[in-house]
């Protein structure tokens, strides 16, 4: 199935932070029903003091901090 745009959810990120990731694609679409996603891997959040936060997404859909 293909993607809504109007349901899609943009974000800003305040000054000091980075956005990087490890997916297969620059957009992760869960399928409807089983919510299992079209990509999995890691999404890093990083301030500029150093600290980071990690996501992980696997092949079920579910996310954990890590």
């Amino acid at each position: 199935s293909s993607r809504n745009p109007a349901y899609d959810q943009e974000f800003l990120l305040r000054e000091g932070l980075s956005l990087s990731w490890t997916l297969s694609s620059d957009e992760i679409r869960f399928s409807k029903g089983f919510g299992l996603p079209n990509s999995t891997g890691t999404i890093m959040l990083s301030q500029q003091n150093g600290k980071t936060k990690v996501l992980l997404i696997n092949d079920m859909g579910m996310i954990g901090e890590q």
